[in-house]
């Protein structure tokens, strides 16, 4: 996943472009397993987006993790994505309520988790 590509460049120290123009919504991955075992559960039907509240593009998301770790940001280079990129810019859909009622691993904290699990 894109944070241990990050993790592994920092420890490495080993520069790396950042796009800047990419955004999404990092979900962690303990509150979609958690959500989907309960949506199993509870029998819960329709169409739910299991996705974060806070929407980052990569270089931003990038820069918390270095800060949440302790990594300089001089590693980071930030570019735009080239034309015809494989990234979505823009994957933005709205959490559902359901979802973010159950979300234990806000960003920060789903950072910290995830690098002390590497």
């Amino acid at each position: 996943n894109f944070l241990r590509f990050l993790y592994e460049c920092m420890e490495n120290e080993t520069a790396v472009e950042i796009f800047t123009d990419v955004y999404n919504r990092p979900t962690h991955v303990g509150d979609l397993s958690a959500f989907i075992i309960d949506v199993i559960e509870k029998e819960i039907t329709g169409v739910i987006h299991a996705v974060s509240e806070d929407y980052i593009n990569r270089y931003e998301l990038s820069k918390i993790f270095c800060d949440a770790h302790g990594y300089s940001h001089d590693l980071l280079i930030p570019v735009t994505q080239p034309v015809g990129g494989r990234q979505p810019k823009q994957l933005n859909l709205k959490p559902s309520k359901i979802f973010t009622k159950q979300i234990k691993f806000p960003l920060r904290k789903g950072i910290i988790t995830c690098l002390e699990k590497l």
